[in-house]
């Protein structure tokens, strides 16, 4: 089998490959991204998503042609050295500065316009020379003018290029703008360089260092073994300048520049510069890929919930200290309600009496409110919240919940997660009335208190419930007992017993004080201190508001994980296709001698 015909095949095979990972780059890139990923990396890899759609249809159309780029600041005779290589003059010069504002295209006639990109055929100037039927030459924008929109056209056409020639002059070699340029594109482009007008360097080793020669050594200082650089003085080999007859210079590789287009640039080189350009790209994406991979892992969202956890417990510990300072104000009336509360807790004809003597006090008041009549003790403990959040003043609430909001975004920013990517979010879940919120959380608190307090734990709840049996049941057990001892002594002791009025107390004695001494005793057993009973509501306030608070925030992170992960599995998709696409080039590739001296360093050696 042929080697063309092999390598139809793999550029059939390539191209499917790379289509796959381009439409799934493409799919992932314009996609709704709920993660707040860098906007540059966006940016850059919507433009690498271009070039390798440019591949593809490059490598569907089985033409195998390269993008020459002429690129140079203003003056350095661009477009006169494409007119000589053109031999003739398709390209405008001149004084006038900047001469080159169009992209200009030298195309042969063979090659479809449609495989190229639009920002090519701006200007595009077909012939028929066979020699470069499979070289676009295009004479691009000075990279220095003043018109930013040159460029902004120069920039816009070098992701296209596949070598790019550098053109300087004597006064022109690296000058900060191009310089730049060539730092950024040659990472993954090839460049050879020709220094131009050379007819003014000539002789300069008497007033000083050759250009050529500094150039040289930059170009070394930057990664480039033996660049290749031409020295040319285009203008005496083109016809419109008039010098056809005029003897070129010492030293003038016009001709050598020439000789390298035409004849040693053959196909096996630019389908080797093609594919090392491509994978230089795919490297890129690549690159990009791993980035945004690493911002997304690089999140810890387990410290991140250990953080918000701490900001909740802070929060609701700051709240709890407002109501540490108004409970103690309202100690008095806590204590009088956990003694009326004491008293409802014990049966039997005493507690009985008590409760009715404490209601009619209260009924006897006046209607006016009267300020030392409790009348809080015909009300529930609930309503102390009623109390407690006016005195707190909406004002703190809001400022509170406000407070709290910046804290959780200032420990999401501290761990890598944008304010703006949560803030909205946040705002949205927070409840928007913080007084509704914690009147729910201090009656539940409250209950669960009241609950907590009057049943107890352990030993505490068997005496207390056995204190509680007492009342109303020992008072009737010790009556019959000394009504027995009466019935005893009536008919059954030896000497004989007068009955009398006085026989009662048998009975009535102790009935009563068992009675008073079994509710006493369960009234001091029973816990009427308000500081233990403060101390539960504060616990269950801190274990309920703290619960309901992760309830509504912790649903963030939940979410937060599950679109990491969804990212993260998508990315790890396509570097997977990305990697496979670079094996398959890497394992048919050969390393070509001739075009070594087009890339940098680090290039050669991967």
């Amino acid at each position: 089998m042929s080697s063309s015909v092999l390598e139809h095949s793999f550029s059939s095979r390539l191209a499917r490959e790379l289509e796959l990972v381009a439409d799934k780059l493409e799919q992932w890139i314009s996609a709704e991204h709920k993660w707040p990923f860098d906007p540059t990396l966006l940016q850059q890899l919507q433009q690498l998503l271009g070039l390798l759609k440019h591949e593809v249809q490059r490598l569907k159309a089985g033409k195998v042609y390269v993008v020459i780029v002429l690129m140079g600041g203003t003056g350095v005779g661009k477009s006169t050295l494409l007119n000589a290589l053109a031999g003739q003059p398709i390209a405008r010069t001149g004084l006038l500065r900047p001469t080159t504002r169009q992209v200009l295209a030298y195309i042969h006639t063979s090659l479809p316009g449609d495989i190229l990109p639009a920002q090519l055929l701006e200007q595009a100037v077909r012939h028929d020379q066979d020699i470069l039927h499979n070289k676009v030459i295009v004479d691009a924008p000075d990279l220095d003018s003043r018109e930013t929109e040159n460029y902004r056209r120069l920039r816009s056409i070098l992701p296209y290029a596949d070598i790019v020639l550098y053109i300087g002059s004597s006064e022109k070699y690296h000058d900060r703008i191009g310089w730049e340029l060539f730092r950024e594109f040659s990472r993954r482009k090839a460049f050879a360089f020709v220094l131009n007008r050379w007819d003014e360097c000539v002789g300069r080793e008497q007033t000083g260092e050759r250009p050529d020669l500094d150039w040289l050594r930059d170009l070394e200082r930057e990664g480039y073994e033996h660049p290749l650089l031409f020295r040319t003085s285009a203008r005496y080999w083109t016809s419109s300048e008039k010098l056809t007859t005029a003897v070129p210079p010492p030293g003038d590789q016009f001709q050598e520049l020439r000789q390298w287009l035409e004849a040693e640039l053959g196909e096996k080189e630019l389908l080797a510069i093609r594919e090392k350009n491509l994978v230089e790209t795919l490297r890129k994406c690549a690159e990009h890929l791993e980035q945004l991979l690493r911002g997304l892992t690089s999140i810890n969202l387990p410290s991140l919930e250990h953080a918000w956890k701490a900001v909740l417990e802070r929060a609701v510990q700051q709240f709890i200290e407002r109501c540490e300072s108004y409970f103690y104000q309202q100690h008095k009336r806590l204590d009088d309600y956990l003694r009326e509360q004491a008293t409802k807790q014990i049966p039997g004809w005493l507690s009985s009496i008590v409760k009715w003597w404490r209601g009619w006090r209260v009924s006897r008041a006046a209607p006016a409110p009267d300020s030392s009549i409790p009348s809080y003790l015909t009300t529930h403990l609930t309503d102390l919240v009623c109390d407690l959040l006016p005195s707190l003043g909406d004002s703190y609430l809001r400022h509170w919940g406000e407070h709290l909001t910046n804290q959780l975004l200032e420990q999401a920013a501290n761990h890598g997660l944008p304010a703006s990517f949560l803030e909205e979010s946040l705002r949205q879940i927070s409840p928007g009335d913080w007084n509704g919120f914690w009147k729910e959380q201090l009656r539940e608190a409250l209950r669960h208190a009241h609950q907590g307090v009057w049943q107890g734990h352990g030993w505490r709840s068997w005496l207390h419930r056995a204190v509680k049996w007492m009342p109303g049941r020992l008072s009737w057990l010790a009556g019959f007992l000394g009504l027995s001892v009466l019935l005893y002594r009536m008919f059954f002791a030896a000497a004989p017993y007068n009955p009398g009025f006085g026989d009662v107390l048998y009975f009535l004695v102790p009935w009563f004080l068992v009675e008073v001494l079994s509710y006493f005793l369960a009234y001091r057993l029973s816990p009427h201190d308000w500081r233990e009973f403060t101390s539960h509501v504060i616990q269950g306030l801190r274990r309920g508001a703290s619960s309901a608070l992760w309830q509504i925030y912790g649903s963030q992170l939940s979410r937060i994980e599950s679109d990491r992960n969804n990212e993260v599995n998508a990315l790890k998709q396509i570097l997977e296709q990305l990697s496979n696409v670079l094996q398959s080039i890497e394992q048919r590739r050969q390393e070509i001698a001739a075009i070594k001296r087009l890339y940098v360093r680090q290039l050669q050696a991967k």
